[in-house]
């Protein structure tokens, strides 16, 4: 996995992830796949009152990751574009975070069993937005 995303260092990343010890557990080991392939965690950029942050990648406040309440492994970016109009693009012009989120999913899926779309989004999510962000990784709930 670590070879198939070096392609993508300096890519920034958050994490967020479901309140059990299972999805802690992957969470912790996305991340040091990702640090060794010279990805970038980012802490989230905004702490909201009312969310819950669990320190499992450090003591630090800034190693805190938020609560993800989806289900599966979800890669989502942030792009002015919908997904459908980066669909119909050819990948080589896609920008460079959805690229690397791409890849990221292609890494994961033979590699977290079973595979199936329940435990590992078929697709990156694109969340609209005014301008670029990280690759945000949620480790949801087991299906």
């Amino acid at each position: 996995m670590v070879a198939a995303l070096v392609p993508f260092k300096g890519t920034e990343y958050t994490l967020s992830v479901f309140q059990d010890e299972e999805a802690f557990q992957m969470a912790k080991t996305v991340d040091r796949i990702l640090g060794a392939a010279g990805w970038i965690r980012k802490e989230p950029s905004t702490h909201n009152l009312g969310i819950t942050y669990f320190n499992i990648l450090g003591q630090d406040f800034k190693d805190a990751v938020p609560l993800c309440v989806e289900t599966g492994i979800q890669v989502h970016v942030q792009e002015k574009e919908p997904l459908g109009t980066l669909q119909s693009m050819s990948r080589l012009i896609w920008p460079k975070t959805l690229v690397a989120a791409s890849a990221l999913l292609d890494a994961l899926g033979p590699n977290v069993l079973p595979w199936n779309e329940r435990n590992i989004g078929k697709n990156v999510q694109v969340d609209r937005d005014l301008g670029e962000g990280p690759v945000s990784i949620c480790i949801g709930k087991k299906p």
